[in-house]
């Protein structure tokens, strides 16, 4: 069956071999577990939290962001030596470390996303 999500449930159903209130009887199920393996998923190579790190830092908007961090800082600089304009030069630097700020926390997500998957792994072996 190609598509079941465009045919009606009772096709579906007839098609699997299996009823809907009871479901798949002791025989036939083993037999799709020795056919088809155990009903787990796959476990995928697990990305050492370091190269995930890494990664984050090569991503187009934290590029673009460190960009803009150096035209922060690269215009308080010109207040700062080329025109004395030291209250513009401050906020230039302000801006700067509120932009570098916004970077290092950007890959709070992926470790995130790293703790989810080990205790996946954790759960999933039990």
């Amino acid at each position: 069956m190609q598509q079941p999500y465009r045919t009606h449930k009772a096709e579906v159903l007839k098609s699997l071999d299996t009823d809907r209130q009871t479901g798949l009887t002791q025989t036939v199920a083993e037999a799709r577990q020795t056919e088809y393996g155990p009903n787990q998923m796959q476990r995928g190579e697990q990305t050492p939290a370091w190269k995930m790190l890494l990664k984050t830092f090569t991503e187009p908007l934290v590029i673009i962001l460190f960009v803009a961090a150096g035209l922060a800082l690269l215009n308080a600089g010109y207040d700062f030596f080329n025109t004395g304009d030291v209250e513009h030069g401050r906020a230039a630097i302000y801006e700067a470390v509120a932009i570098i700020a916004l970077i290092l926390l950007t890959p709070v997500s992926p470790f995130s996303r790293h703790a989810a998957r080990k205790s996946h792994s954790k759960h999933s072996k039990a």
